[in-house]
C-alpha cells in the first residue's frame, strides 16, 4: 500500500535532529503537541555527522500524506520560537540585573539590581522614606566618573527612587512581553531570530 496515494500515514518516518537544532525528546514533544497520540515509539541512532530520529506511529491512523511535511514544518519553527523565547528571557533577566540609572538626588548615579537583596532595598527604602519619613545613605556609582558613592537620600528622593524602581522594572516586564509575543506571532523561522533585545 502506498501511504502517498490512500493518505495514510506511513509506519515510521526518519529524520536528521540538527537539521533543527534540536534533541530527539523535544522532536517528539513537538509532533505530539500538533498531533496528539499518534506516536507509539521513538528511535534515536547516533550517526557521525548527525542523530537520526525514526518516529513510529500507531497503526491505523489516518491522516493526509501531507502530514509529514506539516509535521516537520510544525517541529521546526515550535523548535525555533521555543529556543528564542529562552534567548529573550535570558536577556530579560540580564535586563533586570543590569541596574538602572536615576537622577532623584540632582546627580545622575548608578543603582545596581543584580542580587535579589538589591531590588529588595527599593522596597525597603521606599517604605523607610514614604511612611517612615527617613533618610537613607544609599551605595551607588557615579555616572560620570564611574566610581562608587555612598549618597544620603531624603524621604522625598527615596520615595521617586522607589518609583524610579518600579518603573525600571515594569519597563523590562512589557519589553519582555511584546518581543515572546512578536517571536510568538511569526510563523517564519528566518525571521524569529532577528527578534532579540537591544
Amino acid at each position: 500500500m502506498s501511504w502517498e496515494d490512500e493518505d495514510v500515514l506511513p509506519p515510521s518516518f526518519s529524520f536528521n535532529v540538527t537539521d533543527y537544532g534540536d534533541t530527539s525528546a523535544s522532536v517528539q514533544a513537538g509532533i505530539e503537541a500538533t498531533y496528539p497520540g499518534i506516536i507509539s515509539g521513538v528511535v534515536t541512532q547516533e550517526l557521525k555527522a548527525a542523530i537520526k530520529v525514526t518516529i513510529v506511529f500507531e497503526e491505523g491512523v489516518s491522516k493526509e500524506a501531507e502530514i509529514i511535511k506539516l509535521v516537520l514544518n510544525n517541529h521546526h519553527l515550535w523548535a525555533v520560537r521555543t529556543t528564542q523565547i529562552s534567548v529573550l528571557e535570558q536577556s530579560y533577566e540580564a535586563a533586570l540585573n543590569a541596574g538602572f540609572d536615576a537622577s532623584v538626588t540632582g546627580a545622575s548615579y548608578h543603582y545596581t539590581t543584580a542580587q535579589l537583596e538589591d531590588q529588595l532595598n527599593f522596597v525597603g527604602a521606599g517604605v523607610a522614606g514614604m511612611n517612615l519619613g527617613a533618610s537613607v545613605v544609599y551605595s551607588v556609582k557615579n555616572v560620570v566618573t564611574l566610581k562608587p558613592e555612598r549618597v544620603l537620600h531624603t524621604p522625598a528622593q527615596l520615595g521617586a527612587l522607589f518609583g524610579a524602581a518600579l518603573t525600571f522594572k515594569e519597563t523590562q516586564i512589557t519589553k519582555r512581553e511584546g518581543l515572546i509575543a512578536a517571536v510568538e506571532a511569526s510563523d517564519s523561522v528566518e525571521d524569529i531570530p532577528k527578534i532579540v533585545w537591544t
